[in-house]
């Protein structure tokens, strides 16, 4: 039996294309905390956490365009669970506090999963500690 946590953080630079628009750079930050539990070759992950997410306005031929870009925080929740080379993962982020295009973007829950599978793999790459 352990607690942990985790620190992610993504930013994305965007370009231009050939219409000259171009979408607003975006930085995403995460921390998670997780409870891990396992037995033999089954681990379960429990999660609780929050996510930040900000972009800048979009712009067409150097003009901005309105109703874009803004942020919001996301509370989040969720379990991954691992069986031998195999990880199925399931979350929600719920908005907690959103500007989004200049407060006429709304949003709403997300859901997300996920499955892995790891190729190749001899030993399994978690066990029962």
């Amino acid at each position: 039996k352990q607690l942990g946590g985790m620190i992610e953080c993504q930013y994305i630079r965007n370009g231009t294309n050939k219409q000259a628009f171009h979408f607003g750079n975006r930085f995403t930050h995460t921390t998670r905390f997780f409870y891990w539990k396992g037995k033999k070759n089954w681990q379960f992950l429990p999660q609780i956490g929050y996510s930040y997410e900000t972009a800048d306005l979009d712009k067409q031929r150097n003009t901005i365009q309105t109703y874009t870009g803004g942020n919001i925080v996301y509370g989040n929740m969720g379990i991954d669970v691992y069986y031998k080379n195999v990880s199925l993962n399931i979350h929600v982020q719920q908005p907690l506090q959103q500007n989004l295009g200049e407060g006429f973007v709304k949003s709403n829950p997300r859901f997300l999963g996920n499955f892995i599978y790891l190729l190749n793999s001899k030993k399994y790459p978690l066990k029962s500690r």
